[in-house]
């Protein structure tokens, strides 16, 4: 099923043109061996013939530039992003967009997709008045918090494996509560959905779980001390956005619809103990 990745220099965008090498790409500035696409004036220049889908993995991603720029997140997640959905879809080409947990408040957790919605930041904000004004024929994907396995990549499991392996304290929120998921997972989930010819909105996440519990899973599976994981409170963190601190999904529409169940979290924090396995045990008073 050929799918146009647009932004596919960005994290999720990175790993679906890895996997799919043969697709087309985008990015915003002109760059090999992408083609040249910008979401604040989509302009679509070359040629598509055959292709099905196009998963918008590009836009603005980071929650606090969004709250510093409004009016470029605007531009870019809402009006160039329904600009090229509405043009892809005249073309025969679904839309695959991508929406976050925050366009909820999160106070209750476990939310479905028919529950209202109450985003805490323009991030979500703009997310949720893109899924409202979205045609019905585009697929809406809501993802967790999504992770690489990748050692050195940076993401969730890996920061906290990288800091634990060199005895440094990992700071974790207790009162944060998430439903992680791979990268490889997601993208996964995509092909499956696109498989069964899905619309509408789908929550893509995996097991319940909270940050300080996985940060304290991870130091046991790497046979680090767990003192080394100091509990905070999520408001604790700095950072010029609202943080929602329940944001776990019920994915339970994607199960019934695909079969698809992802890999449960534990399994790749056993993962990045073994990439960062040290065969001495790191204590506190070392």
């Amino acid at each position: 099923m050929k799918t146009l990745i647009i932004g596919a220099k960005g994290f999720l965008g990175r790993y679906f043109h890895k996997r799919f090498k043969e697709m087309i790409g985008t990015h915003y500035q002109k760059e090999e061996p992408f083609e040249l696409l910008d979401l604040k004036d989509p302009k679509i220049e070359f040629p598509l013939d055959g292709y099905r889908y196009a998963l918008f993995a590009g836009g603005m991603s980071n929650p606090g530039r969004c709250e510093v720029d409004p009016e470029e997140s605007y531009a870019v997640n809402v009006e160039g992003t329904l600009k090229l959905s509405k043009w892809l879809l005249k073309n025969g080409i679904q839309p695959i967009l991508i929406s976050t947990g925050y366009v909820f408040d999160g106070v209750k957790g476990g939310y479905l997709e028919t529950d209202p919605t109450a985003p805490p930041n323009i991030y979500g904000l703009h997310k949720a008045i893109l899924e409202k004004k979205a045609p019905s024929e585009c697929l809406i994907l809501r993802a967790a918090k999504l992770y690489g396995l990748e050692k050195g990549d940076g993401t969730l499991l890996d920061e906290m494996a990288a800091k634990l392996s060199m005895g440094e304290t990992v700071l974790a929120a207790k009162d944060q509560v998430l439903s992680p998921l791979s990268i490889d997972d997601f993208i996964q989930a995509i092909v499956e959905l696109q498989k069964v010819g899905a619309s509408g909105i789908y929550h893509v996440g995996g097991k319940k779980t909270s940050r300080y519990h996985l940060a304290c899973k991870l130091a046991e599976e790497m046979r680090v001390d767990q003192s080394f994981v100091q509990p905070v409170s999520l408001d604790a963190i700095p950072g010029n956005f609202k943080r929602a601190k329940k944001t776990d999904f019920c994915s339970e529409k994607l199960k019934a619809a695909t079969g698809f169940v992802p890999t449960q979290t534990e399994a790749h924090c056993k993962l990045f103990a073994a990439k960062y396995f040290s065969a001495e045990l790191v204590t506190a008073d070392e």
